[in-house]
C-alpha cells in the first residue's frame, strides 16, 4: 500500500512539472494576447486559476515525501 502510494505522489510531481510549464506558457500567452494584440479571454484566465490549483494539490504529496515542503519554523520552535 505505500509503495502504491509512493508511486502516485511520483507521478503526481512529475504531471505537476509539467503543469508549472503549462501555466507558465498560459499565463505569457495571456500576457501577450493582452498588450500585443488589445485580446483577452476569461476562460483562459480561469484555465489559469485552475492550473495554479491543480499544481499545488499535486506537488503537495510530492514535496511532503522528499521533504522539500515550507517549513514554518516559528511553530516547530516551540512544539
Amino acid at each position: 500500500m505505500i509503495r502504491f502510494a509512493d508511486a502516485t505522489n511520483e507521478l503526481a510531481g512529475r504531471i505537476a512539472a509539467w503543469m508549472s510549464v503549462a501555466l507558465v506558457a498560459a499565463v505569457a500567452g495571456l500576457v501577450a494576447a493582452r498588450y500585443l494584440f488589445d485580446l483577452g479571454s476569461i476562460a483562459m484566465q480561469e484555465a489559469v486559476l485552475w492550473l495554479h490549483g491543480a499544481l499545488f494539490l499535486l506537488a503537495l504529496g510530492f514535496a511532503f515525501k522528499h521533504g522539500s515542503h515550507v517549513r514554518v519554523d516559528v511553530f516547530s520552535q516551540r512544539m
